[in-house]
Order: structure tokens, then C-alpha cells, then sequence
């Protein structure tokens, strides 16, 4: 049923993305960009465009003015004007072509000769700038591609969403569209603002972008954390290499730092607000390095909002303020690694005014619509009031808090604590004391490699290692160290600052950089002098090296979700939704739709079924299709992605005989029967715990299953089969709307 359907969608969301967040602000801030690199154009478009959708659609919210056709007119509008005036700009610089030809032709043909000239002027200065780092940017495409299809396949398998939060976060994107904002209470809507209008704009179907845009939009997680490196290496192929290495190899970690890391790593591949925004995590300190790297004479030159460092700092710090407070308190501990390491210029006061500046602007830009949304009287949402009660010690994190754990901090010895909850939890006993002497050897190269640099004035200039570039290295190395202690924090009494389940990817990154950083710093420059090697052959067989490695050695895993419901019930919603008139139709099922269908065209089964045990019982629309699992789901079971093994290996987390677990293709469920469709159900009072109990889940669709077989024998002509497989079935009932079947035949 519809093979090619999600690959489809999946282009679809694809040429959404990357003209939203790339092309249009290209073209609306040309001038701006004008003469900007690649690296350039990539942080300006991905902080500003953040910022300014996310503003945008609140503000129009704010004032009760949010609809679909404004937005449509801001956003076209600004394109088609810049647009516009880019293409006369261009035509104005070959007047003597426009004066040569008759002005009959100056709409037609000169202007279509224009921009084929222009692009293939444009080409040619790419290809003569970028010519001598094509295999670095092949490499990077090809991990950028490689890295996208891991993260993707596991929804175009399943075709579902993989966390419950997404149902949710659905129904706030349908709240924007009916101009609604901040539903369910204040908070960070970046990500649904930037979905809203990516389904605006363009009219790709909401489900297919909230469930395949993860795995697009992780390109841009990979090319921050790419950005970030290329400011700390030296050898610009070592990016590539830690990007590699981070996509392929599992570092040998075991037991719970195993069992954390998927679960950090899967919610990549969910669309969340937090892994929407994981990506500034590495900006932000990106810009703070940039920033202290600049001539102490250029920054007495310039005032803070002129420095392209601070206003992008800025910006980074609007958009993870604006995304979720799980970015910002992220990307505020890798920035604090910088500050550290930079201690000596932040506390110059010109610096430190000028950061402040940048930062508390940054806030106020992301923080903004939701203090406006407070003193209009909105309440917070139950998530950030949770997120409170933790840092105040009111509640507890996801980590199970014991007596130990709990202790204060002064009665336990705190080092030790972080060396086994810490380093040999996640590296294991030999592992952890490698580790912690690849840090200390790292920490002693760069001292005294510093302390000889700053005996010998002009050793800045005849050596090939800065001092900036060996403080990048100490930056990524005090970061390591600081995840490492928000990872023990709730296991060494502090508060769980960010759940640990949701660091680790973050983290998994860090202990990639170091000895990556001990290989550029020495091993690498030795390497090059003495077998004179080709940088290019060094990029690709590194690369290649560690995927081979990867693979014959701890392989990473595919990720999993938590599977709610069939991939054929999602296709055949879709299909109802594109073939008939949305005033036509009423979906009966239990509450697996509610991500996909807005609500006043979904009937609860559980409320159906109470319905016709009345005397009367109508449904006044033309088409009722009801949806019934002949096997039903067994809800919260952790369903492990399955696919080519050159991509990823089978998770090693699988057991074949948990209750809970199962692998793709299979799926644990239960399967009804006439005695199960007599039993009573019970009613609780949130209405998703009538399916998430198995038992109950299975009675459900049994008193379905059978209700529509006396239905049919009695209305034969109505009743048909819409769609139907092994485990799934959908019934259609057509009827005169204006005189509507008594679906309470049994009272009849």
C-alpha cells in the first residue's frame, strides 16, 4: 500500500526545508550576504531564520492577527521583492547588453540570458574558490547524506512517530493554525512556528513534517558540530573524521551509558523541541571562540552589535532560548568551557560589556513573546513548571534518586563519585583510566606548548600552532570534563541540570573531539613532515579507516521508538484526508489519530462504543470509517529500526523475549476474539488509558470488530471494506447525511 508514498513526502519535506531555512533568507538578506561564505551563510541562516519565524508568528499571535494568509503575504512577499530587486540589481550591471538589444526583448531575452550568465559567472568563482577542498566537501556530503539516511529509515519503515510528545506537539501546530498561541500553557514554540510555516508556505502535509523533518534537519546538527571543530583543529580533515566516528563507532560503551546513549540518540531521530535546537549547542560556543580570537585593536574598533561574532552570538542564544531551556542551559556549559579558558580577555571590561550586551539581548529577543504571553495572564506549561520544581529540589529528574545518590555533596567524596558514575560507567574500568590520560596529557601539551609561545614574541607567526588554536583545544577539553559532571550530577547530589538520557549524544560528540584533539595537536603533524602524505588521500582513507573499524569492531545501532499504532492505519488516514472532502467524513478510532487528524473529524472508539448502547445513535456525515486492529498493539513497547547492516547494526538492547521489546519488522500484539468483545470495559477518566492497557486495548477493538459485522449484515449496502490486511482493518460506512443510519442497531 503506497511503497514510494513516505519517500515521497520525504523530498517533499526536504525542498520545504532547505528553501525556508536556506534560500529565502539568502534572498531576502542578499546584500547582507553578498561576498559571505559558505560556513558564513550557513550561521547566519540557521540562527536568524529561527529568530525571525519564531517571532514572526507569535507576535501575529500576540495581537490576534495569526492566519494563514498573513504569513503567506509577509513571507512571499518579502521573497518576491527581494527577488525583485536582486534580478534588476543584476540586469543594471550589464547595461551595455541591455542597450544593445531592442527594449522589446529587455523582458524576455536579455533577462533569461542575464541569469544564465550570472550563474555560470557565479559557478565558476565557487569552482576556482572551492577546488582545492572539493574532497574535504565531498566527504562532508557524503557523512552529511550517510548520516540522514540513518537517522530517517526508521520512520520510512514505520511510517509513525516515534514518542508520544510528537501527538502533543502536533496538536500545538494545529492550535498556530486556527491562530492560536501557547495552547497549553507558555512555552518554547520555535520549532512549531518553523513547522507551521513550512506547512504554510509550501503545503506539505503537517504529519509528514513533523514525522520525517528530524531526520532532515539533523544536516544541520552535523554541519554546526563541523563548524565548531573546524575552528579547533588544525588539519581540516579531522572534522571529518570525529563526524565519522560519532555517525559509525559506539566507543565500547556498555550497560546503562549504552542504554542512555540510544535513548538520547533515538530522540535525534524524533521531531522534539530540545533535538530541534541541539544544533546551537555547538554554535554558540563556536561564535564565543571566534569572538576572543579577533585582534584586541579590531575589538577597540568596533561597537558590539557591528561584531558579526556577538551579533550571531546573539542570535544563537534568541533561537535555544526560544527552542527549549534544555538547549540554552546546554549551550550555556559549552560556552562556559570557553569563558574558562578565556578567562583572561572576558575580564577585560570592554569584553565583558560587550558579551553581556550580546547575551542579554540574545534573551530578550527569545524570551520576549513568552514574558508578553505571562502578563497577558498565560500559565505556564506543565513542563517548565516540572522543569522548575527539579532545580529547586521539589521533584526528580528521570534518574531514580536512592539514598546514596540523594546524600549532600559534602559527605561523599566527590571525585570518586565522578570517576565510577562518570568515566567507568561510561567507559568502562581500563577504558576510563585511557580516557583520563588522554585528558591530562592533552592538558599538559597545551600548557606548556602555550608557555613557550608566550616566551618567544614572533613564535605566533613561524609556528604552525597558534596559541588561539591550542586554548580551542583546552575549550573542548574543560567542556568534556563539565558534561562529564552534568552527566554524575544527580548521582553526586547536585541537581539533574539536563535528564542524562538527553546529554549523552552531546556528550558522545565531546569524547570523539578529544583524542581527536590529541591526534591533531601531535600525532598528525609528525605524520604529514615525515611520510609527506597527500592531505586529500589522508581525508578519504581516514574516513574510510574509521567506518571499516566501526564495523568490524562495536558498530552503532539502529535507534528505536515507542510504537502506538499500525503504518497501514496512518496511510489509509491519509489517504481519506486527500480523497474526501473534509466535511464529508468523521474517522472512528482510538486515540493513534490525533497526530495525524484534527480532532472535530475523529470520534473516540471508546466514546463510540458507549454510543451504541443507546437507544439512538447517529453520526451526521456522508462517509464513517472505522478503524479497528485485528491485532492490537501492544502500546509502550520499544520498538528496535531494523535495515541494511552497512548502514547500522541490530541493537544490542533487543531481547527477543521481553514483553516490551520487538524488532522491526515484527510487532508485539494481542488479538481479538468474540469472548473478549464480551467483556465490560472500564472507564477511566483520561481516555488514552482505555488502549494503553492491553487488555482493554484488545476488548476495544473486539466490541468494534464485531459490532460492524452485525452492522453490515444489517446495512449491507452501506458497509464495505475500505482497507484491510492481516492485522488491520478499515470499514467505510456511506449514508445520507441529512438522514443518518442509527448506529445503535442492538437498541433498534
Amino acid at each position: 500500500m503506497g511503497n514510494m508514498y513516505p519517500y515521497i513526502e520525504f523530498v517533499k519535506v526536504i525542498a520545504a526545508y532547505v528553501t525556508l531555512l536556506y534560500i529565502w533568507p539568502s534572498v531576502v538578506f542578499y546584500k547582507y550576504l553578498k561576498g559571505k561564505g559558505m560556513t558564513f551563510r550557513f550561521l547566519f541562516c540557521s540562527t536568524v531564520q529561527i529568530v525571525l519565524i519564531n517571532s514572526i508568528v507569535l507576535g501575529l499571535g500576540l495581537f490576534q492577527i495569526l492566519n494563514v494568509w498573513l504569513v503567506r503575504g509577509l513571507f512571499f512577499g518579502a521573497f518576491i521583492f527581494s527577488m525583485g530587486n536582486l534580478l534588476c540589481q543584476q540586469i543594471r550591471q550589464e547595461k551595455s547588453v541591455v542597450e544593445s538589444v531592442q527594449v522589446e526583448y529587455c523582458c524576455g531575452k536579455v533577462f533569461f540570458e542575464q541569469i544564465l550568465r550570472s550563474a555560470v559567472k557565479k559557478g565558476k568563482k565557487l569552482w576556482y574558490f572551492y577546488k582545492e577542498s572539493l574532497t574535504e566537501y565531498l566527504l562532508l556530503i557524503v557523512i552529511l547524506l550517510f548520516g540522514m539516511i540513518y537517522f530517517s529509515i526508521g520512520q520510512l519503515q514505520d511510517y509513525t512517530y516515534g514518542h508520544y510528545d510528537q501527538y502533543i506537539h502536533f496538536q500545538w501546530i494545529l492550535d498556530l493554525k486556527q491562530g492560536k498561541i501557547f495552547s497549553d500553557g507558555i512555552y518554547p514554540e520555535a520549532m512549531h512556528c518553523f513547522i507551521y510555516c513550512m506547512h504554510c508556505l509550501f503545503g506539505v502535509k503537517l504529519y509528514s513534517i513533523v514525522l520525517l523533518l528530524s531526520g532532515i534537519h539533523i544536516s544541520a546538527f552535523l554541519l554546526a558540530a563541523y563548524c565548531l571543530l573546524q575552528e579547533v583543529f588544525q588539519q581540516h580533515f579531522m572534522p571529518l573524521f570525529v563526524l565519522t566516528a560519532w555517525l559509525t563507532y559506539d566507543a565500547g560503551m556498555k550497560g546503562m551509558a549504552l542504554a542512555r546513549l540510544y535513548s538520547s540518540i533515538s530522540r535525534l531521530a524524533w521531531m522534539l523541541p530540545q533535538e530541534f535546537g541541539m544544533y546551537l549547542v555547538f554554535l554558540c560556543p563556536l561564535f564565543l571562540l571566534r569572538f576572543f580570537r579577533i585582534r584586541e585593536d579590531e575589538l577597540e574598533a568596533r561597537q558590539w552589535y557591528r561584531n558579526e561574532n556577538l551579533f550571531f552570538l546573539m542570535l544563537g542564544v534568541g533561537a535555544a532560548l526560544s527552542t527549549h531551556f534544555y538547549v540554552i542551559i546546554l549551550a550555556f556549559f559549552m560556552c562556559l568551557a570557553v569563558v574558562i579558558v578565556y578567562l583572561r580577555k572576558v575580564l577585560l571590561p570592554k569584553n565583558v560589556f560587550s558579551l553581556m550586551h550580546a547575551v542579554i539581548n540574545g534573551i530578550s529577543i527569545g524570551a520576549l513573546p513568552m514574558i508578553l504571553a505571562y502578563i497577558m495572564g498565560v500559565q505556564l506549561q506543565g513542563s517548565l513548571r516540572w522543569g522548575m520544581k527539579i532545580y529547586s529540589g521539589e521533584s526528580e529528574g528521570d534518574v531514580s534518586y536512592t539514598a546514596e545518590s540523594s546524600a549532600p555533596i559534602q559527605n561523599r567524596n566527590v571525585i570518586k563519585d565522578i570517576y565510577e558514575k562518570g568515566f567507568v560507567d561510561i567507559f568502562g574500568e581500563q577504558g576510563a583510566v585511557v580516557f583520563i590520560a588522554i585528558l591530562v596529557l592533552i592538558i599538559l601539551f597545551v600548557c606548556g606548548r602555550s608557555l613557550y609561545l608566550c616566551k618567544v614574541h614572533k613564535a605566533g607567526q613561524n609556528e604552525q600552532i597558534t596559541v588561539g588554536r591550542t586554548e580551542g583545544y583546552l575549550a573542548m577539553v574543560v567542556a568534556t570534563i563539565i558534561y562529564i559532571v552534568l552527566y554524575v550530577a544527580p548521582f553526586i547530589g547536585l541537581p539533574e541540570f539536563v535528564v542524562i538520557g538527553r546529554i549523552i549524544s552531546i556528550l558522545k560528540m565531546l569524547i570523539f573531539i578529544v583524542p581527536g584533539v590529541l591526534a591533531d595537536f601531535v600525532l598528525v603533524p609528525m605524520i604529514l613532515q615525515k611520510c609527506k602524505l597527500n592531505v586529500r588521500q589522508v581525508a578519504f582513507f581516514g574516513c574510510v579507516a574509521i567506518y571499516c573499524f566501526a564495523y568490524l569492531t562495536d558498530f552503532h545501532k539502529y535507534p528505536y521508538s515507542y510504537l502506538k499504532h499500525y503504518k497501514a492505519a496512518v496511510l489509509t488516514t491519509d489517504k481519506i484526508m486527500d480523497k474526501f472532502n473534509r466535511n464529508t467524513y468523521k474517522i472512528v478510532s482510538m486515540d493513534d489519530e490525533k497526530g495525524q487528524v484534527e480532532k472535530e473529524k475523529r470520534e473516540e472508539l471508546f466514546i463510540f462504543l458507549q454510543n451504541i448502547n443507546k437507544t439512538e445513535y447517529y453520526l451526521p456525515v456522508e462517509y464513517i470509517f472505522l478503524f479497528v486492529e485485528k491485532h492490537p498493539v501492544i502500546q509502550g513497547q520499544i520498538h528496535f529500526y531494523n535495515g541494511p547492516r552497512w548502514i547500522a547494526d541490530k541493537s544490542s538492547l533487543f531481547q527477543a523475549t521481553s514483553d516490551n521489546q520487538s524488532q522491526c519488522p515484527d510487532i508485539l500484539h494481542s488479538e481479538i476474539s468474540r469472548e473478549m468483545s464480551q467483556q465490560e470495559i472500564t472507564d477511566y477518566s483520561a481516555m488514552e488509558w482505555h488502549y494503553w492497557d492491553t487488555t482493554l486495548r484488545t476488548v476495544v477493538s473486539s466490541k468494534a470488530y464485531y459490532w460492524y459485522r452485525d452492522f453490515s449484515n444489517k446495512y449491507s449496502e452501506e458497509s464495505s471494506v475500505y482497507y484491510e490486511d492481516d492485522d488491520f482493518v478499515c470499514y467505510m460506512i456511506h449514508q445520507d447525511p441529512e438522514k443518518p443510519l442509527n448506529l445503535a442497531i442492538d437498541k433498534e
